[in-house]
Order: C-alpha cells, then sequence, then structure tokens
C-alpha cells in the first residue's frame, strides 16, 4: 500500500524534524562499515598473495638447501670483523680486529658439522698503557689460532640459524709495555657461539657471535685467561 498524501507529509516532518547529528553519525556509521569492508578484503587479499609467495619459494628450494645450499661435501667460509676484548683483558686493551677462514664439512645423515677456523686477531693497548711501549707494533696484542667446531643447523632456508662450540690453541703475542721482556706462547683455547647464514640474490653469506676463552698467564694478561668477543661476517663459497 502506498502512503497516502498524509502518510508523505509525515515522513517529511520526520525526516525535517531529526536532528543533524543522528543523519550524520548515520551517514558515518556507513562510511565506516564500507571502509571495513574494504580494509578486511586487502587484507585477505595480502595475506592470501603472502601464503602463495611462501609456498612458492619453499618449493623452489633444493632438498640440500638446508646445509647450505650445495651439494659439494666440502665450502670454503671467509670473513672478518669487530672483536671486543672483556673482563680483565677488556681493562689493559681496546677494541680491535679479526679475520677468519674456515673449511665447513658436512656428511650425509648426519645432523651437524665439523668446521674448522684459522684466525688472526689485533688488539692495540688503551691509551695510557700505549705510552709506556716502543712502537706500534709492540702497542697490540696479537692472537694467530686454529680451533676445530661442532656446527648444528636450527633450520632450513633462506635464513638459517645454527649454534657452534668447539676448542683449539692461539699463539698469543702480547703487547710490550716499557721494559717488560715478552715472549710469544701457545695456549688452549675453547669457544661457543651463535650465527646465521643468509642466502640472498644467488650469495651465501654469513653473521656470527661467539666468546673466546684463551688460557694464558704470559706477560700482562690476566691470569685467568684472554676472554674476547668477535663479531665476524662473511662469505661462504
Amino acid at each position: 500500500m502506498y502512503p497516502g498524501r498524509a502518510g508523505l507529509h509525515d515522513w517529511h516532518i520526520m525526516l525535517c524534524c531529526t536532528p543533524p547529528s543522528r543523519r550524520l553519525r548515520r551517514q558515518d556509521f556507513s562510511d565506516r562499515h564500507r571502509r571495513h569492508s574494504v580494509s578486511t578484503r586487502v587484507r585477505l587479499f595480502w595475506c592470501a598473495l603472502s601464503a602463495a609467495a611462501l609456498t612458492t619459494v619453499a618449493a623452489a628450494q633444493p632438498a640440500d638447501f638446508g646445509r647450505g645450499g650445495s651439494s659439494r661435501p666440502v665450502r670454503i667460509m671467509l670473513g672478518g670483523g669487530a672483536t671486543v676484548p672483556v673482563g680483565d683483558f677488556g681493562k689493559k686493551y681496546n677494541d680491535g680486529y679479526n679475520l677468519q677462514g674456515s673449511l665447513l664439512f658436512h656428511f650425509p645423515g648426519v645432523p651437524v658439522n665439523l668446521r674448522t677456523d684459522v684466525s688472526y686477531t689485533r688488539l692495540k693497548l688503551n691509551d695510557l698503557l700505549s705510552l709506556y711501549s716502543n712502537s706500534y707494533s709492540s702497542a697490540s696484542a696479537k692472537l694467530l689460532g686454529g680451533l676445530a667446531n661442532l656446527t648444528v643447523p636450527l633450520g632450513a632456508g633462506p635464513v638459517r640459524p645454527y649454534v657452534m662450540a668447539g676448542l683449539g690453541a692461539f699463539n698469543v703475542d702480547p703487547a710490550q709495555v716499557a721494559a717488560e721482556a715478552v715472549e710469544s706462547s701457545v695456549s688452549f683455547a675453547i669457544n661457543g657461539g651463535v650465527g646465521v647464514q643468509l642466502r640472498l640474490l644467488g650469495l651465501e653469506a654469513f653473521v656470527e657471535t661467539r666468546v673466546y676463552n684463551v688460557f694464558t698467564d704470559e706477560g700482562i694478561i690476566d691470569r685467568k685467561g684472554i676472554q674476547m668477543i668477535p663479531l665476524t661476517f662473511g662469505v661462504i663459497f
């Protein structure tokens, strides 16, 4: 039944008498509802797109990607970075640098890898003690070490974390202060740390940090040993 003239007149009065604030609230609610619906559809679209991309990446990875993306049993790692001395050793030396070369061995069916490292570290005496040294060379401690480590991969994919630990030995050439006679010595060492292997644009890289403890009582080095934390990054071939 269509409203008569009186009915239309009543609807006109109700519309005219409705406060503008109520009409604005109704319009605002409708706009928010439309925006929420669009936002929900956009989020669902991006979630579906992300899931499809992850599925494609996972399907594209080779079966041996979890061990570094290579089927070779031996790989070469080259890197370098900064070294921070800590403890009593850090009171005598400033931050320095490190260079590192490694061989990474993978054995099929074994969940851990064997890794051998050769590292060189140089640390400069702090400013006060360096005043009593004879030259720049004698004002620096030099450590050349070899280590055997076990590494445990913690996952597969383009980002692969790992943990490592091992032992070895360092040839320690401490800094010379004033007329103090110092000699280099070979000392037992242990280390442990964590790292991440990355695959970026076809290049394999790694970033890692660990704690070295070199047991020595030579020169001005604390008798409890040398403690230092290297941060190393590099590439894998």
